[in-house]
């Protein structure tokens, strides 16, 4: 009598809790349906110094917004690998250190010219790694280098150590500090990992948290500095590239310059229009882009000089744009990444820039 009281009162809630799970099911379902297998986002997860990097052995498909699905496969280490290649190299290779730009955001890693390099510096696309990541500026990539020597033990016959001017240094300044991670961190990651859902959620929750300060397109903080403030920054990322180019004990050892998108053409500005809600401030963020590129192109110039005077060699993508196929883009027509046509123009001047001195 007892234990059928007991099953009564707790009747009503064991019902409600068994249709909520089947309701998260169904719509887990209908997610997965809906993507086609594809992940929404690609997952990431957070290590020390506030490095962000893909976890290992992850083989997913992931088909960001106006991509076709590209898969990403990873290492032992985090870096991401073609679809041939062992888990643990077996052989020298082509190691890609930086951002999203490095990674290759939603393009197949054949597209990427970290692969495209490797095909002819190397054994082959398949020794191509690329150790990159979302939100990495060049401090957090040496720490990430750092790691993946100590843990994966490569042999590094190539090291491409990239510098995105579209955020790079504005992360750098920005993130010296750790960023908050959430309590259930590790939670996190796992549900953004293996739930379609929970990834879509977070993707809408995403859309409707405001930023403070954040100005889509633009280096905001970079360009709050004085010119002296910008130049003390700068010389940290070669003082950064310079370790990197030791840590690697790479035979070759390449800087990438990526710019920003307006400094290519200021007129790239105009994609992100539709991210403004007020078009007032857009236009006047607009008017000032001239000005905001010179800065930038100060920035990058520097950085050049600097990086070659050191002895090194620098691929820089401003230098190679008269490469551009007639009709095509040098970055993406709603983000700041670069295109595969940007990624098959950088992989040709990286591959003159590692036979410079004939190839080992």
């Amino acid at each position: 009598m007892g234990l059928s009281r007991a099953f009564r009162k707790t009747r009503g809630p064991v019902l409600v809790l068994l249709a909520g799970v089947m309701l998260l099911l169904l719509s887990e379902g209908l997610v997965r349906l809906v993507d086609g297998g594809s992940h929404a986002s690609v997952p990431t997860v957070a290590l020390p110094h506030s490095v962000f990097r893909l976890p290992v052995d992850l083989d997913i498909e992931v088909a960001l917004p106006g991509a076709e699905p590209a898969r990403y496969r990873t290492d032992a280490g985090g870096a991401r690998i073609s679809p041939e290649a062992q888990s643990e190299p077996d052989s020298e290779i082509l190691l890609v250190v930086g951002d999203s730009q490095a990674l290759g955001w939603g393009i197949p890693h054949a597209e990427t010219f970290g692969a495209r390099a490797a095909d002819r510096l190397m054994a082959g696309e398949a020794a191509a790694r690329l150790l990159a990541g979302p939100s990495t500026d060049p401090e957090r990539a040496l720490y990430s280098l750092r790691g993946y020597i100590r843990d994966v033990r490569p042999t590094v016959g190539t090291a491409l150590f990239t510098i995105n001017l579209g955020n790079d240094l504005e992360e750098m300044f920005l993130g010296r500090r750790e960023p908050r991670l959430r309590r259930w961190q590790s939670l996190y990651e796992t549900l953004k990992l293996n739930s379609h859902l929970f990834d879509r959620a977070t993707i809408l929750l995403r859309g409707f948290e405001s930023e403070d300060g954040y100005l889509p397109g633009i280096n905001t903080a970079l360009l709050a500095l004085s010119p002296a403030e910008r130049v003390l920054l700068a010389r940290g990322v070669v003082d950064i590239v310079r370790a990197a180019r030791e840590e690697s004990a790479a035979e070759r050892f390449i800087v990438v310059l990526i710019p920003n998108d307006y400094q290519y053409d200021t007129r790239e500005f105009d994609k992100y229009r539709a991210q403004y809600d007020d078009p007032t401030l857009f236009e006047t963020l607009q008017s000032n882009i001239p000005v905001m590129a010179a800065q930038m192109n100060t920035i990058h110039d520097y950085l050049r000089k600097s990086l070659r005077d050191e002895g090194m060699r620098v691929v820089d993508l401003l230098e190679h744009t008269d490469r551009l196929a007639p009709g095509r883009r040098l970055f993406d027509r709603y983000y700041h990444h670069i295109s595969t046509e940007g990624h098959r123009i950088l992989a040709d001047a990286v591959i003159e820039a590692g036979g410079r001195n004939g190839d080992e």
